[in-house]
């Protein structure tokens, strides 16, 4: 058969060239998504006694140390380009699913069994795993260039803080979220330093688990920036 019969479909490199582009989108918006869900739980467990002894410089000592006592601020604005990045994918996933045809349930179904798992395990398990082992070098290395890069949405981030507070006011609650979080990271320091060697005994156990079930019950009430799940054993 000749090359050039017309009954031969020729390559669509054109399409093969889209479809990668549409692909490459939904997975830099996925990366997006992990990256600042890892810079939102590693500002949120950061603690500076940890991280300023990591960074070379008084200077930038200085201003990690000024970011820092500014954490929950940017916390909130890495949670907030996270969600952005979260819809980014999911939209971008549905259209490269959809390959440029209208949309009906089986492009919504498949997109969804693609985009849960995919949000469950890279936009929450993995970042929380990586925040633990990689969260303090993160921020001590990071922390002013995400603090440029948040700037264009520094004032959301206020406008929600400010709403926050009212509701807690209006709840009847006062507490500091960055008091909050220092003490839960005090008490996991403790848990980390003592549970493998077995230097805690059964009392202080007991004090420690009791002190942080209630610091977790009053985050419940909207501040949920030092909430943690650990075992004592």
């Amino acid at each position: 058969m000749s090359l050039t019969d017309p009954s031969v479909q020729a390559f669509d490199f054109g399409a093969l060239v889209a479809g990668a582009r549409d692909l490459a989108w939904v997975l830099l918006a996925l990366g997006g998504c992990v990256l600042f869900q890892l810079v939102r739980l590693s500002l949120q467990r950061s603690n500076p006694a940890r991280i300023l002894p990591r960074v070379a410089g008084a200077a930038r000592r200085q201003r990690i140390e000024a970011l820092l006592s500014r954490a929950d601020h940017l916390a909130g604005s890495a949670g907030i380009l996270a969600l952005a990045c979260g819809l980014s994918f999911t939209l971008a996933l549905v259209a490269h699913v959809a390959g440029g045809a209208a949309l009906d349930a089986r492009t919504l179904l498949v997109s969804a069994a693609i985009a849960l798992p995919a949000l469950l395990v890279g936009a929450e398990a993995v970042p929380a795993a990586l925040a633990l082992r990689l969260g303090d070098a993160l921020v001590a290395r990071t922390l002013p260039a995400f603090h440029l890069l948040q700037l264009p949405i520094a004032g959301l981030v206020r406008l929600f803080e400010v709403l926050r507070l009212a509701l807690l006011r209006v709840a009847g609650s006062s507490q500091d979220p960055r008091d909050a979080r220092a003490l839960v990271e005090g008490l996991r320091e403790v848990i980390e330093e003592n549970a493998f060697s077995g230097a805690l005994d059964e009392t202080e156990k007991e004090i420690i688990g009791n002190v942080m079930e209630a610091t977790v019950f009053d985050e419940s009430s909207g501040i949920s920036s030092a909430k943690m799940n650990i075992v004592i054993p």
